[in-house]
């Protein structure tokens, strides 16, 4: 009830709200991942992190992951349509040549890419903002270039 000093948190220390909050909460350890329900501390004894309760987005930032995510889907499965096609028209002689390997590369690559990008996006979203970027550039940059590299060589 308003008034009530039993409910009133204005005047709770950040530690006091902290532990009040997770007293019947089930969040994850942002390091550990550990459920913090009825922590009894601000720093968490299984790992040592430190603890905070403060306001965010309900959902991360995710613009990176879905650079990520996308440009391995669209590796995957351009390279899908590219190795269907080439295995119904292309000689055989085709195969052995540079734009079938960078197919195949292109394939393998961002079909383990994003297998490992839907199994750990947890563990991607808990990085850093730079990191995350520097791994959805980079993930970018490696399947458009294998999928470039189909391309340029396909007539060779």
């Amino acid at each position: 009830m308003p008034g009530d000093p039993a409910s009133d948190t204005t005047s709770a220390t950040p530690s006091e709200r902290l532990l009040t909050f997770l007293a019947d909460q089930d969040v994850a350890c942002p390091r550990c991942d550990y459920n913090l329900r009825g922590c009894r501390s601000s720093t968490f004894p299984e790992c040592g992190t430190a603890l905070a309760l403060r306001g965010s987005p309900a959902q991360p930032r995710i613009a990176a992951y879905v650079l990520a995510v996308g440009a391995m889907a669209f590796g995957a499965g351009g390279s899908l349509v590219f190795g269907s096609i080439a295995a119904l028209q292309a000689p055989p002689s085709w195969w052995a040549g540079a734009s079938a390997k960078f197919m195949l590369a292109s394939l393998a690559v961002s079909g383990v890419g994003l297998g490992l990008s839907l199994t750990f996006r947890r563990a991607f979203l808990r990085r850093g903002a730079a990191a995350r970027w520097t791994i959805a550039i980079a993930a970018a940059l490696i399947v458009g270039l294998l999928s470039l590299g189909s391309v340029v060589f396909f007539d060779d």
